[in-house]
C-alpha cells in the first residue's frame, strides 16, 4: 500500500515532524511511503485546524481523497483551538470518513454528542485514544548529570507557552532556566538555545529539575514527555488529558492568570521532587513509539 504521510506545510513544528518520522519508522511490512499525494492509496492527515496551514480546508482534502479513491486517516492534535472551536457537527463526519483517528483526546463521546441516536458500534475501532511518544534518544538513561536548571521550557510564543511565567518564578526563587527556542531576553537567569541535535536536547532536559508543559488552551507538549523520560519532573496545566497520560508523575497547576501561575510555580521550585527510577521506566514505556504506532497502523490497515 502506498501511503502519503507528509506534513501539509514546512511551518509545522518539529514535534509534528517527530510524529511523521515515527509513523514511518514503525510501519508494517507492505507499506511504501510516497512523496506525492496522487500516488497514494491512503493519506494520513496531521490535523491542527480546519485550514491546517493548507490552501484548502481539511474537509475539502478528505472529500477529495474520497473522490479519488484514496482512504484517509487522521491524527488530531488540536480541537478546541481549531477555527470552529471543535464543533462536532464539522468534525464527526470527517472522522466517520477516516479509517482511524488518533488523538490524545477521547473523541468518541464528542462524536456521539454531535450525532445523537447513532447506533452502538458506529465508531468501533475508528478512534485510537493514546498519547504521543518520544524518540529513542530520550529513552536512554544518562547518569551523573548535574541538575543545573530549575526548569526547562520550549517554544516560540512566550506568552502562551508558560515561558514568561517560568522565567519570573525562576527569577524569584534564585534558580536558572533553560529555554529551547529563541532568546526572548527575559532574565539573566535564562539560557536559550535552539537548533540543537536531539542528543543535546536530551542532555539539557536531564539537567533540569522540572520541564514545562504549560501551553495555554490545548496541546500535548512532547517536551514534557521527553523531559520525564530524562528525569525532569513535568509541570502541566491541570487538564484531563494531561492527568490521564502523565498520572502521578506530573505536577499540575491551574490554568489561571499569570500571577497565579507564577505563585504556583514558585511553590514547586522551593521543593525537592526528584523523578524516581521507577517513574522514568514507566514513562519510557508509556511514551514508547514502538508500542504506540503499530496499533495505529493495525486500525488504519
Amino acid at each position: 500500500m502506498n501511503i502519503f504521510a507528509e506534513l501539509p506545510s514546512n511551518e509545522m513544528s518539529k514535534g509534528l515532524g517527530r510524529v511523521r518520522d515515527a509513523l514511518k519508522r514503525h510501519a508494517p511490512e507492505g507499506v511504501t511511503f510516497v512523496g506525492d499525494r496522487d500516488e497514494a492509496n491512503l493519506v494520513v492527515h496531521h490535523v491542527i485546524g480546519v485550514q491546517n496551514l493548507d490552501t484548502v480546508t481539511i474537509g475539502e482534502r478528505i472529500l477529495e481523497d474520497q473522490r479519488m479513491g484514496r482512504a484517509s486517516a487522521m491524527i488530531q492534535y488540536c480541537l478546541k483551538t481549531t477555527e470552529n472551536g471543535g464543533d462536532p457537527g464539522y468534525w464527526a463526519p470527517l472522522w466517520g470518513l477516516s479509517t482511524c483517528v488518533w488523538s490524545y483526546y477521547d473523541l468518541e463521546p464528542i462524536a456521539r454528542g454531535g450525532f445523537q441516536g447513532l447506533p452502538l458500534g458506529t465508531w468501533d475501532d475508528t478512534f485510537y485514544h493514546a498519547p504521543l511518544g518520544v524518540d529513542d534518544v530520550f529513552r536512554v538513561p544518562l547518569t551523573d548529570v548535574p541538575k543545573l536548571f530549575t526548569i526547562g521550557t520550549s517554544g516560540y510564543i512566550a506568552e502562551t507557552e508558560g515561558i514568561v511565567e517560568c522565567a519570573r518564578a525562576v527569577d524569584g526563587t534564585g534558580g536558572f532556566q533553560f529555554h529551547l527556542g529563541p532568546d526572548f531576553g527575559l532574565t539573566l537567569r535564562c539560557a536559550s538555545q535552539h537548533n540543537l541535535l536531539d542528543a543535546d536536547v536530551a542532555r539539557r532536559w536531564a539537567e533540569c529539575r522540572y520541564v514545562a508543559g504549560l501551553r495555554r488552551v490545548e496541546g500535548f507538549e512532547l517536551p514534557a514527555a521527553e523531559g520525564l523520560c530524562m528525569g525532569a519532573r513535568p509541570v502541566l496545566f491541570d487538564a484531563p488529558h494531561y492527568r490521564q497520560w502523565f498520572g502521578d508523575a506530573g505536577r499540575y497547576i491551574p490554568e489561571n492568570d499569570p500571577e497565579d501561575v507564577v505563585r504556583n510555580l514558585k511553590r514547586l521550585f522551593m521543593t525537592e521532587d526528584p523523578v524516581t527510577p521507577a517513574e522514568r521506566e514507566w514513562a519510557r514505556e508509556q511514551f514508547n513509539w514502538a508500542r504506540l504506532v503499530p496499533e495505529f497502523w493495525r486500525r488504519v490497515l
